[in-house]
């Protein structure tokens, strides 16, 4: 249920009365929102070979290669035989109607896999470039919704 808000414009005369303003906001919708439309861009963009901020994912080294060709894994990268990875990609958002936060991890079963691609240089979740942007519209399409101008 999202909450009201009163909004009093301060004014230093004691003979002033303030114009008030009632926002309706529900955080935890647009936290929500925004932690969902991430996981899902994280997805594509790992299926595709791509890291999230845009451009191309890092290339498999040649045995990795070689063991595509064979079809022993997927070509590629963050995508493992049985292409598990993506799907496991999850988004929560805690909270309450005016302080939420979200959250997009993969399961904790690939924690010791991420930190060893890390070292390499490869990343699978990030915040720059084509997702902040897609942040910024999600945020202004949810406060639309919300009724927000």
């Amino acid at each position: 249920m999202p909450k009201k808000v009163r909004v009093l414009r301060p004014e230093k005369s004691k003979s002033y009365t303030a114009d008030e303003l009632t926002v309706t906001l529900d955080a935890k919708a647009l936290a929500k929102n925004v932690a969902k439309t991430v996981a899902k861009h994280h997805r594509k963009a790992i299926r595709a070979g791509q890291r999230p901020s845009g451009g191309t994912q890092r290339a498999l080294s040649p045995e990795e290669r070689e063991r595509a060709g064979a079809g022993k894994r997927s070509p590629r990268r963050g995508m493992g035989q049985e292409g598990r990875f993506p799907a496991s990609i999850d988004s929560q958002a805690r909270g309450g109607d005016l302080r939420a936060s979200g959250e997009v991890a993969a399961v904790p079963f690939f924690d010791d896999w991420q930190q060893r691609e890390h070292a390499r240089g490869v990343e699978y979740f990030e915040a720059d470039g084509d997702v902040d942007k897609l942040v910024d519209e999600v945020i202004e399409a949810e406060l639309k919704r919300q009724g927000f101008t």
